[in-house]
């Protein structure tokens, strides 16, 4: 990687790379920037506000999470289970 790829930063501590996009957590900013993988800044202060940044991480959306249905149904399938259980031990 071009460590010139992004200037201008006064100290960057965090790096994540997200669908060709640069996501840089700079320390005495307190901002996260979102630059492309070419250098061109896309938001400088894409996340502001924050004190000292030292990680970053960067979540895929399209990722689904384990949905409340199923673990309810999880959840009765296992009672079920122990019910029965607990009825062949008695």
């Amino acid at each position: 990687m071009n460590a010139a790829l992004v200037s201008g930063l006064n100290n960057p501590q965090g790096i994540a790379v997200s669908d060709g996009n640069l996501f840089v957590a700079e320390f005495y900013g307190n901002t996260i920037g979102e630059y492309t993988t070419s250098g061109a800044t896309v938001n400088a202060a894409l996340v502001s506000g924050v004190v000292s940044p030292s990680f970053i991480a960067v979540v895929d959306p399209s990722v689904p999470e384990t949905s409340i249905g199923t673990l309810l149904l999880l959840g009765a399938t296992a009672m079920f289970g122990l019910k029965r259980l607990l009825r062949k031990l008695a």
